[in-house]
């Protein structure tokens, strides 16, 4: 996922993840349900950091994810937490170690569990009937919608997702830094759907005497959204007349 906290779906008891099909969209989240103190989003830090989202945080970066949803989390984080936490580790170099690491996915993702809707020649049938039950005697005119679209299929496509990661760390006696560069291509299931992040992350940390260490956390996304272009592609196909061709529509254009 180019999501981090989409992948904790099903992972977690008590933690809700509901993904809303679009890439790169956040998901919502829940822990122990709805509450009535504030906000419903737990709060997210990252490497001891107070954070709205991690969005912003590669996957690739992250050593491990914490769920706090017990009364602990008001204990230690106050109000802000009231709504739960989640606590974010990244990766940070290992003593006295260099290493060089580079991984690559793939994938394929398609609609599944299509509801079955009804056809050119049924849509007429059930037509007719609504006109009689109406008591409607106008004859309509079927001359110019003599198509057979299943709209679904038509707006929808089999979309494919890649993701390329490189990381370099190295640690000394006194110093140890980070550095970790990724790209994720998602393609949605609606046509023209396309999300683009290129996201890069840095850490650094330098041990002046026994007793001081300085250091510094950076993260950088770039990221090209597809929001608001299918917001309501599937509600509108399932309502359009199976009898209209493919072609009244110009579904292949991008901005139609």
């Amino acid at each position: 996922n180019t999501n981090p906290v989409a992948s904790l779906q099903s992972k977690v008891a008590g933690l809700s993840v509901v993904n809303n099909g679009t890439p790169g969209k956040a998901p919502d989240i829940r822990i122990r349900g709805t509450i009535s103190i504030g906000s419903v989003r737990p709060l997210f830090v990252v490497d001891g950091i107070f954070n709205d989202n991690i969005d912003y945080i590669n996957p690739n970066d992250i050593e491990s994810i914490e769920i706090l949803k017990d009364p602990s989390s008001l204990a230690i984080f106050g109000v802000r937490g009231a709504a739960g936490v989640i606590i974010v580790t990244t990766k940070k170099a290992k003593a006295g170690q260099t290493t060089v690491n580079y991984n690559f996915s793939m994938g394929t993702k398609k609609l599944v569990d299509k509801i079955k809707w009804a056809d050119a020649g049924l849509f007429k049938v059930l037509f007719e009937e609504e006109k009689d039950n109406l008591g409607v005697t106008d004859t309509f005119d079927y001359g110019m919608w003599n198509g057979n679209t299943d709209w679904i299929d038509a707006v929808t496509r089999t979309a494919k997702f890649s993701t390329h990661n490189l990381s370099i760390s190295a640690s000394n006696d006194r110093n140890r830094f980070s550095l970790g560069l990724g790209y994720a291509a998602d393609e949605g299931i609606i046509r023209h759907e396309k999300l683009e992040k290129i996201m890069f992350s840095f850490n650094d940390e330098y041990k002046v005497t026994k007793a001081i260490k300085l250091g510094f956390n950076f993260n950088g996304v770039r990221q090209n959204s597809p929001y608001g272009y299918a917001e309501n592609v599937l509600n509108d196909a399932r309502k359009a007349i199976p009898n209209a061709h493919a072609g009244t529509i110009d579904i292949y254009n991008k901005n139609p």
